[in-house]
């Protein structure tokens, strides 16, 4: 199992608790509108009509929107389990109940700095085609995004991030969860922290 980071001062601890506790809260609980600031005319296809609910986040210097609906769960940043030769963006294992789940670090995507882990960090657990964790520095707020706020990019379907979201005068990515999916790693035998080759 991973080890804990050493924990900060006993008031950032119970701080970072709250934020979790209260991101969290509104994850399970998001179904009236959040945000309510209308910006701007329709920036998306009309056949979209349905408001979205996202998560907002911070990575190095870029904030980014994830969609609630594939988040497992946050919690706050542990020490990893080293993987040799890793795939591209993963750095490590963190457990999650009976499994052992990669950890991504979305920097190598978003042309970030990379850093080292800090305890003030967060991981967010995902499920795509696989369940992963994306590493996030900060978690900011879940809002729920009017239809007329979101606007499609010509990219291809794999990339980073398809979408952006008009938050106030913000457009934020939304990221595509699939890009960073990086697949079965790891044998039925998890916690033993076996990864296929």
């Amino acid at each position: 199992m991973a080890k804990h980071l050493p924990e900060a001062c006993p008031d950032t601890v119970r701080c970072r608790d709250s934020v979790t506790m209260m991101v969290q809260h509104e994850l399970n609980t998001a179904e009236p509108p959040l945000l309510t600031t209308m910006v701007a005319p329709a920036l998306v296809p009309a056949a979209e009509q349905e408001p979205r609910t996202v998560l907002i986040i911070r990575v190095g210097t870029s904030r980014a929107a994830l969609s609630v609906l594939p988040i497992v769960r946050i919690v706050p940043m542990a020490a990893l389990t080293p993987i040799f030769e890793p795939p591209f963006g993963v750095v490590g294992f963190v457990p999650m109940g009976a499994e052992l789940l990669p950890v991504i670090d979305p920097r190598v995507y978003l042309a970030q700095e990379r850093v080292a882990p800090h305890p003030s960090q967060y991981l967010v657990a995902v499920q795509a085609a696989t369940t992963f964790f994306l590493w996030c520095d900060q978690v900011e707020q879940v809002v729920t995004v009017p239809a007329a706020m979101i606007s499609a990019i010509a990219v291809p379907e794999q990339s980073v991030a398809t979408q952006l979201v008009r938050l106030d005068d913000d457009f934020l990515p939304l990221l595509n969860l699939q890009r960073f999916d990086p697949g079965p790693l790891v044998q039925a035998d998890r916690m033993q922290g076996r990864a296929t080759q």
